[in-house]
């Protein structure tokens, strides 16, 4: 019987920290059509094509998802294709781009990460 407190106070402070935890941890959906978030993907895009000197075509947004903290954080997942590569031999890439803005809705930074492609074939480079 004196446990019981002690018991209801520890289940208490879990259940405290799990909700919290899912809260800090919780992406909400974003409408792909907005103007911030195609200019993203859009930067994502030339961004990658400029690095990495290579021939892709931008197809389209998949989704978006948006985090609150100290700053926002947007994950846009979009596809590309290989320029010039036949349909249906696997030209597809998928990218993810995490893009970190400040509450003032400045640019911090873009990570930007190839996260699946079927192509097995060399990317010719921009001439």
């Amino acid at each position: 019987m004196k446990y019981i407190p002690i018991f209801f106070l520890i289940f208490t402070i879990f259940i405290f920290y799990i909700d919290g935890a899912a809260r800090f941890d919780a992406w909400e959906e974003v409408n792909i059509t907005s103007d911030k978030i195609q200019t993203y993907a859009k930067m994502a895009f030339e961004k990658y094509n400029r690095d990495k000197k290579i021939n892709l075509d931008f197809r389209r947004i998949i989704d978006a998802q948006k985090r609150n903290f100290i700053g926002v954080r947007y994950r846009i997942n979009y596809l590309t294709r290989v320029r010039g590569c036949p349909v249906g031999s696997g030209c597809t890439l998928r990218f993810r781009a995490i893009v970190t803005e400040d509450k003032n809705e400045k640019l911090l930074s873009m990570e930007i990460i190839l996260k699946a492609s079927g192509y097995t074939g060399t990317i010719p480079p921009i001439k």
